[in-house]
């Protein structure tokens, strides 16, 4: 039996979770910025979600180009 196949599933659903952490991570950091400075429109917020997307993003198209064996 080839675990070849598994190891990739589990590599790719790490990747997922991974994403959602930096993205969340990010998005509950503008939160408490914005609920610490009282700012009406939630700017860090959305700034700081924008930027865990790309950062994500960045990490798994690197890992895309330079895989780890």
């Amino acid at each position: 039996m080839d675990k070849r196949p598994i190891n990739v599933y589990m590599k790719y659903s790490g990747m997922a979770f991974q994403m959602a952490a930096t993205i969340g991570i990010f998005a509950f950091a503008g939160y408490k910025i914005d609920q610490h400075y009282h700012i009406e429109r939630q700017w860090w917020t959305i700034g700081l979600s924008v930027a865990g997307v790309g950062i994500a993003l960045f990490t798994v198209i690197k890992d895309f180009i330079n895989p780890a064996k």
